[in-house]
């Protein structure tokens, strides 16, 4: 298994679970943030292999973003990202 997942509800929250990883010595492995002005997705993968076998992934998504996850995840659509093309550009 490669990670396991938790959605906070909040910035605020996913701040607090960071700042906890951070104070018991769990390095950030890999981080984003998905900005947009009416939804947004901030994630960290944080590793945890030592402890439990696997990285834990904390994320957090608001506005439009969790409406398009929550439709991907309940199968009442299959944009993932509403809008983005079906198909991956790739560079020249």
């Amino acid at each position: 298994m490669h990670h396991i997942g938790f959605r906070l509800e909040t910035m605020a929250e996913y701040e607090a679970a960071m700042q906890h990883c951070c104070d018991q010595g769990i390095r950030e492995a890999m981080s984003g943030w998905f900005r947009a002005p009416v939804g947004n997705c901030k994630w960290a993968y944080v590793d945890t292999r030592a402890a439990i076998g696997c990285y834990t992934e904390l994320y957090c998504v608001d506005g439009v973003a969790l409406k398009a996850f929550e439709d991907f995840r309940d199968g009442r659509s299959d944009d993932f990202i509403p809008g983005a093309p079906r198909e991956r550009i790739k560079a020249g």
